[in-house]
């Protein structure tokens, strides 16, 4: 079974973290390696990347209204309802995933934030979009917890709004037990307000949740293992006849992820990560390619588009299924292949934008993480295939045969 996901850490980096005690040099490396990936601004570590979002919108009084694409996770609605902003959905994409320029709405004015998202870390048009903010005063807020590691034009994603912010969740390039994030903008009066008000509204992590989360990441550790996670999948999915993890509705209350500082010892799980980042941004890049490649080779529809000049660090691959995700999900387990989901549960109204809810319907993640190996991703490849043209022929593309993409 080659499962949905794996986290970046290992088990030396859970080891090491129990003794990290609360000094400030574990913050200062990793905002010092963030900069230096980013550039020259201010920086505020998060408790999570939807706590990032929080903490922005409590600092702009004057934004009152929040763009979002109408396909996007739903704690993004709601950390703006938590913020006690409004929420106006605008059309995305079937082939790009995204919310363009031309999709925002007439009514852009100062009391508006727009929400640029590149989704699956896919970038949008931050061109476009930031002209459209410049002609109608809006403020753009550039939702970059997908893309760390993404360019637009040689830029890095991030650098492009007012102010940005990313996150460290398992399934993004840098994990964090078990979330965690952070605030990028070279607004320095933004910046000081943004810090105050996640100072003043966070409190430091008990040890009993810094060890809950640290055994939590020794599970999803653990699961890395293909026979452990087939006996994981059938205990805690197929066994209760569950898919997902996700559920309808948005959390009225601010869980753990908006309450705890972001601790020393996920700054120093988070740095050693960071460290890595050339290396794991370009197998991303590499192995994105592969999977789009030898898909197509196999004449496999509706695929995600490709990274024509190999600046993107997607943190998933998504692929539509006409049919509907859940017969794909079903025979693709059966064959040894477990899927991710993202977004089964939108906000957005579904008889105002079909289209947000036709790509929560169709849109599965294919293994696609930093420790996928060249087998995993060709038997990936292979599997997926197969049970899309419902054949039993396991013979790979002559092309891509001996071509296997070579690890980094």
């Amino acid at each position: 079974m080659i499962p949905r996901t794996k986290v970046n850490y290992a088990f030396a980096d859970l080891m090491r973290a129990v003794w990290v005690r609360e000094q400030p040099q574990y913050h200062n490396r990793l905002t010092t390696q963030i900069k230096r990936h980013l550039g020259a601004g201010e920086v505020i570590l998060t408790p999570s990347g939807r706590g990032s979002l929080y903490f922005i919108l409590q600092s702009l009084p004057q934004i009152r209204t929040v763009v979002v694409p109408a396909y996007t996770c739903k704690a993004v609605v709601e950390a703006i309802a938590l913020a006690d902003k409004s929420v106006v959905y605008a059309a995305t994409s079937l082939n790009t995933f995204n919310m363009e320029a031309d999709d925002l709405p007439d009514t852009l004015d100062r009391s508006t934030a727009i929400l640029a998202t590149h989704q699956y870390g896919i970038p949008c048009g931050m061109q476009a979009i930031n002209r459209r903010a410049k002609e109608t005063g809006a403020l753009v807020i550039e939702d970059v917890a997908a893309a760390l590691g993404t360019e637009i034009d040689g830029q890095p994603a991030g650098i492009w709004g007012d102010v940005s912010f990313f996150s460290f969740d398992s399934t993004k390039l840098i994990n964090v037990p078990m979330k965690g994030g952070f605030i990028y903008t070279r607004n320095k009066t933004l910046a000081r307000s943004i810090r105050q008000n996640c100072e003043a509204h966070t409190e430091p992590m008990p040890l009993s949740l810094k060890l809950k989360n640290l055994l939590k990441g020794a599970v999803f550790l653990a699961l890395e293992n293909h026979r452990l996670y087939a006996l994981f999948h059938r205990l805690y999915f197929s066994g209760q006849n569950r898919f997902t993890n996700d559920q309808p509705g948005l959390n009225p209350n601010l869980t753990e992820f908006y309450r705890y500082r972001f601790m020393a010892w996920q700054a120093s799980i988070a740095s050693e990560q960071f460290a890595r980042l050339p290396a794991i941004i370009q197998q991303r890049r590499t192995y994105y390619r592969f999977l789009h490649d030898t898909l197509q080779q196999y004449g496999v529809p509706n695929l995600p588009p490709a990274d024509e000049h190999s600046q993107w660090a997607c943190i998933r691959f998504p692929l539509r299924i006409s049919e509907g995700k859940l017969p794909f999900y079903e025979r693709a387990y059966h064959a040894g292949l477990d899927v991710a989901f993202s977004f089964t549960y939108i906000a957005t109204p579904a008889d105002t934008f079909p289209e947000a809810h036709q790509l929560a319907h169709e849109v599965v993640n294919l293994p696609f993480y930093t420790k996928l190996t060249r087998h995993e991703a060709a038997e990936t490849c292979r599997i997926t295939a197969s049970v899309l043209t419902n054949s039993n022929q396991s013979d790979e593309p002559e092309k891509h045969r001996n071509h296997d993409p070579q690890p980094c």
